[in-house]
């Protein structure tokens, strides 16, 4: 006998995968379209620059990760090229409770597909983090983040 019924979930899943267009996606999308234009432009002219960021704050379970996911997969389609004739590509990854910027280091590299063996410095895995950065996009973009508030 299954604990699961079919009807219902039937009836459920088209509803629960449904994305109604809140007002905060259109803010995110901005900020989205501003951070990639300006990202875009210092890259034009080539040189070291500064990119900007996004950080999305909001109570627990109002849905910022989700529209985050989905301004991710749109950027990401392949359509944004950058400068050098590539595709514009924002990888991430999930990290939780404290973390330090060699662990953060560490779990970037994972999501690039390079798993770190070994006992490594910050700088070691910060060095590596920019040569998997350089190999696989075409340049480095602010990163997105999530966080609820207290």
């Amino acid at each position: 006998m299954s604990f699961i019924n079919e009807a219902v979930v039937g009836v459920r899943k088209p509803l629960l995968e449904a994305r109604f267009p809140f007002i905060r996606s259109e803010h995110l999308r901005d900020a989205m379209t501003w951070c990639a234009t300006d990202y875009y432009t210092k890259a034009s002219i080539g040189g070291r620059f500064e990119a900007r960021g996004i950080v999305v704050i909001g109570e627990s379970r109002q849905g910022k990760s989700t529209e985050i996911e989905t301004i991710l997969q749109a950027f990401n389609d392949g359509t944004t090229l950058m400068p050098d004739g590539r595709p514009a590509k924002i990888v991430s990854c999930l990290l939780s409770g404290r973390v330090t910027w060699k662990d953060l280091g560490v779990v970037i590299l994972e999501v690039l597909g390079y798993p770190l063996r070994g006992r490594h410095s910050q700088t070691e895995i910060w060095s590596k983090v920019r040569n998997e950065v350089s190999r696989v996009v075409a340049t480095a973009f602010p990163i997105l983040g999530s966080s609820s508030l207290l």
